[in-house]
């Protein structure tokens, strides 16, 4: 699918990925001011307005930088709630 068909509402599995291709390429630094690629009309919340929200993180290959896939809920002390898509293993 050609970067000119994706749709604001539609799911980016690698936002930072696409948002660094769509920066580079000048035929596409429109998508990035009609879709930011961030939730529109948010704000930015404090982490005492909700604690149980988690970002699942992963390290990069070299171990240097890490970048969130995903999110979830604290359910316990010790388990996270998340969707079956954040992973990919087949067990």
């Amino acid at each position: 699918m050609g970067l000119h068909l994706l749709r604001c509402t539609a799911y980016l599995s690698n936002y930072n990925y696409l948002q660094a291709i769509l920066r580079e390429n000048a035929a596409y630094k429109s998508f990035l001011d009609i879709c930011p690629l961030k939730i529109l009309g948010g704000v930015e919340a404090d982490i005492t307005q909700i604690p149980y929200q988690v970002a699942l993180r992963q390290q990069n290959w070299y171990g240097v930088s890490w970048s969130s896939f995903c999110g979830g809920s604290l359910i316990t002390l010790r388990y996270v709630l998340t969707a079956a898509h954040c992973f990919i293993f087949s067990e």
